[in-house]
């Protein structure tokens, strides 16, 4: 009935399944102004094995001068710090993925991405209704999809 090719291809794909974690709303929020930028990275506290995403809102304003308007620390959970491999490992229903790796250069400790865990930034037009006035705005959503 079935050949041993197709018998051994079916049994691979039931020996080691595939799980992708739903992608991880880290931050919906109003975006501040039109000139107002968004970005995202993984931070850790290496002494207490601790990882989360920290977003930085930056505005140029009318002048261009880049100013910090806000910094936001986002704990995942499943998201920490391997202290034993210096890595950032998400977890999830028993299934690990390096998300990054620490690296040092001239004395400085910094995290390389792998590209396992991407943090995407997307924005949204949205309108509202409260009956008797339509309202129009712009929503920053941060997104964390680990390839777990």
């Amino acid at each position: 009935m079935f050949s041993k090719k197709s018998m051994m291809f079916v049994l691979t794909l039931f020996a080691a399944p595939v799980v992708h974690a739903s992608p991880l709303v880290v931050l919906e929020n109003e975006k501040a102004s039109d000139t107002s930028v968004i970005s995202a990275k993984f931070e850790v506290n290496r002494e207490l094995g601790r990882a989360w995403v920290e977003i930085q809102i930056t505005d140029s304003g009318l002048i261009g001068e880049d100013s910090l308007v806000g910094l936001i620390r986002q704990s995942v959970e499943g998201l920490s710090y391997d202290q034993g491999s210096n890595q950032v490992v998400y977890t999830h229903e028993g299934r690990s993925v390096v998300c990054a790796n620490d690296k040092d250069l001239l004395f400085q400790h910094y995290l390389k991405d792998t590209g396992e865990c991407p943090i995407a930034i997307s924005f949204e037009n949205r309108t509202s209704d409260d009956g008797f006035n339509q309202t129009s705005r712009v929503v920053s959503k941060v997104v964390f999809d680990p390839q777990a």
